[in-house]
């Protein structure tokens, strides 16, 4: 799968403090609107992806078709405390032509969790998802329900 993609992430507090102490440094860009940037901080992203998708034809071979869609993911994460964290993210996944579907509309994911700063470079989230998706005859919406665990790192794998 080869994809594009386009990221922004308004700054974490530790940068703002530290553009707060050079006033002409601050970014143009601005948080929720009526949030403290102190408080708040989201990210937005958009990915086009192109695929190709393996089929079986009625030969017994391997067929393929190209598929182009798009995905666009917004998150919003709120500190409770210095160690605690809420979260949450919505992600749709719509179709671009050319596709083999009644809809454009794929899936979408919407997420809310806990997270726990353990240490400098280790963190825990709990969650849940529900991801809406549509079968490709657009009849069908299917909705799965999933507990997500998550244990990130930032520690490097290399010394430098």
């Amino acid at each position: 799968m080869n994809s594009i993609v386009f990221t922004t992430t308004i700054p974490d507090t530790v940068a703002i403090r530290k553009m707060r102490a050079n006033p002409v440094s601050r970014p143009a860009v601005h948080g929720l609107p009526g949030t403290p940037r102190r408080s708040a901080r989201t990210s937005l992203w958009l990915r086009f992806e192109n695929r190709f998708i393996g089929a079986r034809d009625s030969t017994g071979g391997t067929s393929y078709r190209f598929e182009n869609r798009i995905r666009a993911w917004q998150q919003i994460t709120v500190p409770v405390s210095r160690l605690v964290y809420l979260t949450g993210y919505d992600e749709v996944w719509l179709y671009v032509k050319p596709y083999v579907s009644n809809s454009v509309f794929d899936q979408n994911r919407a997420y809310a969790g806990i997270g726990f700063h353990w240490r400098p470079t280790l963190r825990f989230e709990a969650a849940y998802m529900n991801q809406a998706l549509l079968q490709r005859s657009g009849r069908a919406l299917e909705q799965n329900h999933t507990m997500v665990f998550s244990l990130f790192s930032t520690v490097p794998f290399l010394k430098r």
